[in-house]
Formats: C-alpha cells, sequence, structure tokens
C-alpha cells in the first residue's frame, strides 16, 4: 500500500510527495503534519511503530523528511471505522482526516471547489483507489489517494473459489 497522489482543493491531480512538496509547499507540510500526529501510528526513527495499514502507507510516503515532535500533540480522537475520520491538535492546529464523505461535511465550504474535489475523488475510487482527505483548522487540506494492489496469491484465491 503507498501514496500515490494527491487531489488538491480545485481537484486537480499531484502525482507523489515529491511534487507535492516541490510545487505546493504549505499544502506538503500540512499532510506531512497530518500524517504525524492524527495517527495512532508513530515515527521512531525511520521505522513506523502500530497504526493501521493506511496510517503507515501515510506515514511511509514523508519518513524520509520529517522528523516529529509528538509532546506538542494533544486532544486526539483515534480513528474508529464506525466514524471514519481522526483527529489532533498539533500547536494551534487541528488536524482532521478520515473518509471524504464524512470529513467534507466536518470543513469550511470556502476553502475548496467541492464539485471539483468530489468528482476527481470519485474517479479515484473508481480505479480501486483508497481516498483519505485531510484538512487543518476546518480547511480542506488535500486528498491522498493510496494504491493498495492485489497481493500475488490473490489470484490464485480467486481462482480456487471460482471452481468450488
Amino acid at each position: 500500500m503507498s501514496v500515490e497522489a494527491f487531489v488538491l482543493h480545485d481537484g486537480s491531480i499531484v502525482n507523489g510527495i515529491s511534487e507535492l512538496k516541490r510545487n505546493h509547499f504549505e499544502i506538503y507540510k500540512s499532510f506531512c503534519n497530518n500524517s504525524l500526529y492524527n495517527s495512532s501510528a508513530i515515527l521512531s526513527g525511520k521505522n513506523i511503530i502500530g497504526g493501521n495499514s493506511t496510517e503507515r502507507a501515510l506515514l511511509d510516503s514523508i519518513k524520509k523528511q520529517v522528523t516529529p515532535d509528538y509532546s506538542k500533540t494533544s486532544d486526539k480522537i483515534p480513528f474508529e471505522s464506525q466514524s471514519k475520520y481522526s483527529s489532533a491538535k498539533h500547536e494551534d492546529k487541528l488536524y482532521l482526516k478520515g473518509a471524504p464523505e464524512v470529513v467534507i461535511p466536518k470543513i469550511n465550504e470556502d476553502s475548496f471547489k467541492r464539485l471539483l474535489v468530489e468528482y476527481a475523488i470519485s474517479e479515484a475510487q473508481k480505479d480501486g483507489k483508497r481516498v483519505i482527505l485531510m484538512s487543518e483548522n476546518e480547511k480542506f487540506t488535500c486528498a491522498a489517494i493510496i494504491c493498495d494492489p492485489l497481493r500475488r496469491e490473490a489470484k490464485q484465491s480467486v481462482e480456487t473459489l471460482r471452481q468450488a
């Protein structure tokens, strides 16, 4: 599982973390902070400890570029499958991340072009991608598009089930 692209506030797509950092540095910083501090996974050196596969993929995309300071993080609400989002405060900022259908209603409508963003997200989801929407202080930051390729053994499992 890996982060492959990002949807920006205008519905445009940025391919990869390097392009996000190079061309949209403020969004990159917010993405890094949301991934680091709004997570049940932690970064210890370059190792990722704990968390679910999505949180680990988000941290993996930035682990070579950041050094976290967890001491300034508070008011964490961990991700739960029922609520489909998580949040945390870090310094003076509130970070929110989760399923687009849950996070979009919680953020300021003026911070993004909703229809364009929703269209880009739906296109990624049609391609089988996982999409995690992120906000900072109730403003849209980006949506991370995560690729979750099938494991090699999945093809054989499907064939076995078809023959059953």
